[in-house]
């Protein structure tokens, strides 16, 4: 009898053990996603500005948006090019905001028309993102992220001859 209590014993710790719900399990644990490999191509909540915070979550993306491009075309707007030919161009303008808020103009994607004809475009749209609003970073598992952000600008000038 004592035998069959041992066996039943260490049959039942083997099982307890080897159970995905066990003590040990790392579905369980606070940390089994600590070094799991998370896909920074999506985020859980994107980037945004204080007067979205009020927002849910799709509405936050919007909001960021359409603030992002108003602020934009508004330091934009009190500036005046002199350009010899009609320019109808979108610029390409890649943002980087890292896991502070901070945002950074990484490169900016432009005809050589438009770089010929203006040659400050660069300082100017250096000038519109420092003037941002401070932004909130984006979020992946609870955790601020890095993240990336392409900001399509048309540039309507019209030449002088």
């Amino acid at each position: 009898m004592r035998w069959c209590s041992i066996i039943f014993l260490c049959m039942c710790i083997t099982l307890f053990l080897s159970c995905d719900s066990g003590v040990f399990s790392t579905k369980n644990s606070k940390h089994a996603n600590t070094d799991s490999v998370m896909d920074y191509g999506t985020v859980d909540v994107s980037p945004y500005f204080e007067v979205c915070d009020s927002l849910t979550t799709v509405e936050k993306e919007d909001c960021f948006r359409t603030t992002m491009h108003a602020s934009v075309a508004e330091t934009l707007g009190g500036v005046s090019f002199f350009v010899t030919k009609d320019i109808e161009e979108t610029v390409l303008v890649y943002l980087q905001i890292n896991a502070k808020g901070r945002i950074k103009l990484k490169k900016i994607e432009a005809t050589d028309l438009l770089e010929e004809e203006i040659p400050e475009l660069k300082e100017v749209l250096q000038k519109a993102i420092h003037e941002l609003p401070r932004i909130h970073p984006a979020y992946k598992n609870n955790l601020p992220v890095t993240s990336e952000y392409i900001l399509p600008i048309t540039v309507f000038v019209q030449g002088t001859t």
